[in-house]
């Protein structure tokens, strides 16, 4: 064989053995990357409404950290909602799940449940607190943050003799405590009149506004949560009050935008929705791998209102595009 018949043979083996090399790392790294990690996120409502930018961060993660995730509502908004968690967390585990993002119903009740399954499986929290120390890791809002900047912005647009309503169906989250907590003491140091209207009765919110609006009283409404904000709203719309009842709140949706850019909404105090909906899955697939994850995490507060919605740090965060 002359030379040049080696040295073709020889690159030709040679270019054998680094496809092989090549085939063999790439079969290794494959098999690597294939687990495939089960979250469950289990939430406080009966439709995800109020959770589409979560639900965008959310899957934004389980596409870059391979998480197959199960997203798992509320039957119904009875009274029962803690006992539906209860038994969902129960199921999402006897399916299959390596972890589970829990947004509480109630804090302490969810808390003395997870306690009495002692699920071995981690725990994220999101939104709401939950007081077990089973918990891996906290996605929360900075509530005093966001009820200082409403108070502040309710400061500056309306009359001390206007009375300041803040309406929530029930007080069983710390999240809505906080928000109320400092929303209060911020408003009775302006020299406003802040009165809590609580109640799962149907229709809380409607006789406040219809008795409102027939006295031709003029007041601020406060929705404590993205629902109850919404429920007022719409009835404020529904009985002619914008003219007498200033709205604000807590959270947002399509709808509650739409109507905050159309002036029927007059602020609202939001939190990066996306962040934590990536941040749940991130911290879950650590704790899985048995990585360190912070205790809390706090994501900053923030004021939106119909002029400033389409600012450049507020339009990243109300309408995210993953």
């Amino acid at each position: 064989m002359n030379k040049p018949k080696r040295i073709f043979y020889i690159a030709g083996f040679a270019l054998l053995v680094l496809l092989f090399l090549a085939s063999v790392t790439d079969l290794f790294f494959q098999e690597r990357d294939a687990r495939v990690y089960a979250v469950s996120v289990i939430i406080d409502d009966t439709s995800d409404d109020f959770w589409i930018n979560f639900k965008k961060g959310m899957d934004q993660a389980a596409a870059e950290f391979n998480v197959d995730i199960s997203f798992v509502t509320l039957y119904d908004n009875s009274n029962e909602q803690n006992f539906q968690q209860t038994e969902l967390i129960r199921r999402e585990i006897e399916d299959g799940a390596q972890a589970l993002v829990l947004c509480a119903a109630d804090s302490m009740k969810m808390a003395q449940s997870l306690s009495d399954m002692a699920p071995e499986v981690p725990v994220i929290a999101v939104q709401h607190a939950i007081p077990y120390q089973g918990v891996s890791s906290s996605i929360l809002p900075d509530n005093q943050e966001m009820g200082r900047l409403l108070a502040e912005q309710i400061g500056r647009e309306e009359d001390r003799e206007k009375k300041v309503y803040a309406i929530a169906p029930q007080m069983v989250q710390d999240s809505l405590r906080e928000r109320y907590q400092k929303l209060e003491e911020a408003l009775t140091a302006e020299g406003f009149q802040v009165i809590l209207i609580t109640g799962q009765e149907p229709g809380t919110a409607e006789a406040l506004v219809r008795q409102a609006t027939e006295n031709r009283e003029s007041c601020v409404m406060v929705g404590l949560d993205a629902a109850a904000l919404l429920d007022v709203a719409d009835w404020v719309e529904e009985y002619y009050g914008n003219y007498l009842i200033s709205v604000y709140g807590f959270g947002h949706n399509a709808r509650i935008l739409d109507m905050m850019e159309h002036e029927k909404i007059d602020g609202i105090g939001v939190t990066d929705d996306y962040v934590m909906g990536y941040l749940s899955i991130q911290n879950a697939v650590a704790s899985l791998n048995r990585e360190e994850t912070p205790g809390v995490c706090r994501l900053n507060g923030y004021l939106a209102t119909g002029d400033r919605m389409y600012e450049e740090e507020l339009s990243r965060i109300l309408f995210p595009i993953p």
